[in-house]
């Protein structure tokens, strides 16, 4: 990224000059040494500013940050960038950063109001920064961003992802969020990776035990077979959409359709970030069918399933039947009690 006096001008890293940069040149004959500079704009792998060069490649600008943002070494000639720490920019006069949801301030490495989503994740502190991990996590707005997946099956659902996406899928043991490397290889992927990048969609995939989930409609006794879509609510300008998943139905599914449970587990998460993404606050009525339509399109294995209620064989658990249409055998997808 190339810097021009407080205003950024994106390039690759290559150093290709951007058509603009060409054209400040021409016109800054004839201006003041200052206005002639053009700053070099280096960051770190948080995005914050280490050292900015004039045109000659001279140092005119050199920080090094603390963990938490607190200044440990500044050396400058006559400039000073405004964006710092995180590459935010700093109030010279109060020492906050601003980060979109909040204010932070690096001497105390704490947030100066809660997380608008802390509702989301009630085990930590809702004045934490990055989740108490500095060193490699960033917190882009200050408020909880992304996909999570949470609940008792959140692991085995990770694995999974793990072991069958094209990318490289971790998740935080703490607080549930994913995090991605690589290149999307798929359809289905690619949406993932949006998600997962996502600044202004939340997604909260959460496994569950339980066969049913009641919505938050009021609607109860809704099978898991194997996922659940709760729709979005708009909240402090992030949409947060919500959809539950059974992770045992989800593998039977999966054989049925006969794709990974990654693959189906993908469709889940891309189906809720869709409805969150184009149908901001809609619920199941007003979004599911379109999310579903436009996460299916993206899928690799195109499913056409039928489900049955199979109650005949066990008298005292309703038993949800699949199979794709045509064929004639049915497989056992979830028991639920009667």
């Amino acid at each position: 990224m190339m810097y021009r006096d407080f205003e950024t001008l994106h390039v690759n890293a290559q150093v290709d000059i951007h058509p603009d940069i060409n054209f400040w040149l021409h016109e800054a004959q004839g201006l003041d040494e200052h206005e002639k500079f053009i700053y070099f704009y280096h960051k770190d792998h948080l995005g914050s500013s280490a050292q900015i060069s004039d045109i000659e490649a001279n140092i005119i600008h050199h920080i090094e940050y603390m963990p938490y943002g607190e200044t440990f070494f500044e050396k400058r000639s006559h400039w000073a960038t405004r964006y710092k720490f995180n590459a935010k920019e700093k109030d010279e006069e109060t020492g906050l950063y601003y980060y979109g949801a909040r204010y932070y301030t690096p001497d105390l490495s704490v947030w100066l109001s809660v997380d608008p989503l802390s509702d989301k994740r009630p085990n930590q502190s809702p004045f934490m920064y990055c989740s108490g991990n500095p060193v490699i996590l960033t917190d882009p707005t200050g408020a909880l961003d992304e996909v999570f997946i949470t609940g008792p099956d959140a692991e085995n659902a990770t694995a999974e992802l793990q072991k069958s996406s094209s990318l490289g899928i971790t998740r935080d043991a703490n607080t549930g969020k994913l995090s991605a490397t690589g290149k999307a290889k798929t359809d289905a992927d690619k949406i993932l990776l949006e998600a997962i990048q996502s600044k202004t969609v939340v997604v909260n995939l959460e496994t569950k035990s339980e066969s049913t989930y009641n919505s938050k409609d009021g609607s109860k006794g809704w099978p898991l077979v194997p996922g659940g879509f709760e729709g979005s609510e708009v909240k402090d300008g992030k949409t947060i959409a919500t959809q539950y998943i059974n992770f045992g139905a989800t593998q039977n599914i999966a054989s049925i359709v006969g794709e990974q449970t990654s693959e189906t587990i993908t469709h889940e998460i891309n189906e809720a970030y869709i409805g969150g993404r184009d149908y901001p606050g809609g619920d199941y009525n007003s979004a599911y069918q379109q999310s579903h339509t436009k996460a299916a399109n993206a899928d690799r294995v195109k499913a056409n399933i039928e489900f049955n209620k199979n109650t005949k064989s066990d008298p005292n658990n309703i038993i949800m039947q699949g199979r794709q249409t045509g064929s004639s055998t049915w497989i056992d997808i979830i028991k639920i009690p009667k």
